[in-house]
């Protein structure tokens, strides 16, 4: 196992490995996990790789996973007071606190055929075929919604929570208060087989969705 720790903003401070037990390395559907303080903010990740085996080289889908753990890391330490539920413990806030606006940052063809929890709002962080970001219009786009109210609860989703990260960013330093980003996303990462909703996500919880 890798554990990596964060000092301040950095993603550099220390890396220790542990034998994991006899039956070789774990495969590339081993996925990383982020460790968040009471803040909520992501404090260290554990990578479930054994790489003491002799002559150890990991696969591509290994080193992605270990890549991503770092970016992910590093952005989610350093995006204020962003909190990162996954997609569970995010149903269960919207049904306490039915108030919360829901948003699925994803294209809108992405949502309509991929599919998409009910009740939620549909503003892309980018569309196609343009497939760039317009984090100004996006924050007027969510402003709207709450009618100005920036201290409002705003969920973001998107397809494997990367997305919402940038676009979580982009209103809180607008000044929404209360940004919560969805672990995993809508279809979570991909196995072995580069498929998804097979590993983690909305969908791979059984959570409602519906499809056009």
């Amino acid at each position: 196992t890798v554990r990596v720790n964060l000092v301040g903003s950095s993603v550099v401070s220390a890396i220790t490995q542990t034998q994991t037990p006899a039956s070789g390395p774990l495969g590339p559907r081993a996925q990383s996990q982020l460790v968040f303080d009471s803040h909520g903010y992501a404090s260290s990740f554990c990578w479930p790789i054994d790489m003491s085996a002799e002559g150890f080289v990991p696969t591509a889908s290994q080193f992605s996973t270990l890549a991503l753990s770092f970016v992910r890391l590093y952005k989610t330490r350093t995006i204020g007071g962003m909190k990162h539920l996954l997609p569970k413990e995010t149903w269960a806030l919207i049904q306490q606190r039915p108030e919360t606006l829901f948003v699925d940052v994803r294209m809108e063809i992405e949502s309509m055929y991929v599919g998409r929890p009910p009740g939620v709002h549909m503003i892309a962080w980018y569309e196609y075929p343009d497939l760039t970001p317009d984090p100004a219009r996006f924050v007027a786009e969510v402003a709207r919604e709450v009618n100005g109210n920036k201290s409002r609860p705003v969920i973001l989703l998107c397809r494997s929570g990367k997305r919402t990260l940038d676009a979580g960013q982009a209103l809180e330093a607008a000044g929404f208060t209360e940004v919560i980003n969805v672990l995993h996303g809508f279809e979570g990462e991909m196995d072995e087989h580069f498929h998804r909703s097979s590993v983690n996500g909305w969908r791979f919880d059984g959570l409602p969705w519906e499809q056009m």
